[in-house]
């Protein structure tokens, strides 16, 4: 990336004081060391800082750096996203002009207090239609080999080391809902969910993400959630979850 200087797992605490004020925790895997890279524009004193994370692309620090409009500039094609406090707005979008589209996402609060008991509950409302099992070694490794839309999803790296997850499978014998850990934290994991669309209206993101949660609590991880959408916002009111707010990210289209 354009004159910055990347970060190793023994010197990650140079980038700590960046990303409190970003809502998606997702920053907080890669400066934890597990996931992503980051950047900073100086290792002694840096003014602002860089996260490439799956498709993502978060910054935050000075956008009045002298290097910051060059490095929103230089931002491979491949992240499509770009997540950033509202200081940003203005050198996104004076950067990308017309190639950009503004979105949102929402914030989930971080400190939850489940009840279990309703959540057993929401289990016992399974359908006989569907099997739903843990992603074990040899679940991981279908999921990973085929591409439908429920398998086609982020998993957190070295997976069998720290991820954790279920999934939904049909009479068929077909994986047709995955929910897993597409990050992980020294304290918890992100959530991330797929159901094929022939199989929603069904209750099995409830199921799962029930499922998930009495998991991690299990494991004394907090299972962090992250909105894209309002449906993916009603489903965790349902399970216990509060809303915190909405924010904005950039989608980029480069034509």
């Amino acid at each position: 990336m354009f004159e910055m200087k990347k970060l190793e797992k023994e010197n990650l605490t140079i980038a700590k004081k960046f990303f409190k004020e970003i809502k998606f925790y997702m920053t907080k895997t890669a400066l934890q060391g597990y996931m992503g890279e980051v950047f900073v524009d100086n290792l002694e004193n840096p003014d602002f800082a860089c996260v490439l994370l799956g498709r993502f692309f978060f910054i935050d620090g000075n956008p009045n750096n002298k290097l910051a409009k060059k490095v929103l500039a230089s931002i491979d094609d491949y992240y499509k996203t770009i997540i950033a406090n509202e200081n940003w707005f203005e050198a996104i979008e004076d950067v990308y002009k017309d190639k950009f589209e503004i979105d949102y996402r929402y914030s989930i609060k971080k400190d939850t207090k489940f009840d279990k008991e309703k959540l057993n509950k929401l289990i016992l409302d399974k359908s006989e239609e569907y099997e739903i099992k843990p992603i074990d070694k040899e679940i991981y490794k279908i999921i990973k080999a085929t591409n439908s839309f429920s398998t086609n999803i982020k998993m957190t790296t070295d997976y069998e080391k720290y991820g954790i997850g279920f999934c939904a499978i049909n009479k068929d014998n077909e994986i047709v809902a995955v929910i897993t850990s597409n990050g992980i934290y020294d304290d918890g994991v992100e959530i991330n969910i797929k159901i094929e669309e022939n199989d929603r209206g069904k209750g099995l993101g409830t199921i799962l993400s029930a499922k998930m949660i009495l998991e991690c609590l299990e494991r004394k991880l907090y299972p962090s959630w992250d909105a894209a959408n309002l449906d993916s916002v009603g489903l965790a009111e349902k399970l216990g979850y509060e809303v915190d707010s909405k924010y904005r990210i950039y989608k980029i289209n480069r034509g």
